[in-house]
């Protein structure tokens, strides 16, 4: 999903920090369409980002993997991966930005009864995997 980031003046058009900013500005939903009915449309491709089963785009895929994780491991790992300037800017936007967006997701769209598989990855080494959901 990063190669369909809007420009920066649309995703955060409602502040840098907003939940709902990222949840409803940030990604080019129809460039996304576009790109599964042209170049990728007759091909096998695994596709991989977050707000994936939206409704814009969850018609489009044949096997949905939600990888899961809780907050506080998604915010960790950030700290050691994400942090090009100051930590405490990447923790203020993991908790006002990215988190509570993903909590809108999972309100609005309910991912977990989308997936055909749930990859619970708190533990890296060892995650866990469920193919025992049910796709609405």
């Amino acid at each position: 999903m990063d190669d369909f980031h809007h420009p920066p003046e649309h995703r955060y058009r409602q502040g840098e920090y907003s939940a709902r900013g990222y949840y409803e500005d940030a990604f080019d939903y129809p460039a996304v369409v576009d790109f599964l009915h042209g170049p990728a449309g007759p091909a096998i491709l695994l596709f991989e980002g977050i707000f994936l089963f939206r409704r814009e785009l969850n018609d489009y895929w044949d096997f949905r993997i939600l990888v899961d994780i809780d907050a506080a491991t998604s915010l960790s790992r950030a700290l050691e991966r994400d942090v090009i300037g100051p930590a405490d800017v990447t923790r203020r936007k993991y908790e006002e930005r990215y988190e509570p967006a993903w909590q809108i997701y999972v309100d609005l769209e309910h991912p977990e009864r989308k997936a055909d598989v749930i990859i619970d990855n708190r533990d890296f080494h060892h995650p866990r995997i469920s193919f025992d959901v049910t796709p609405s």
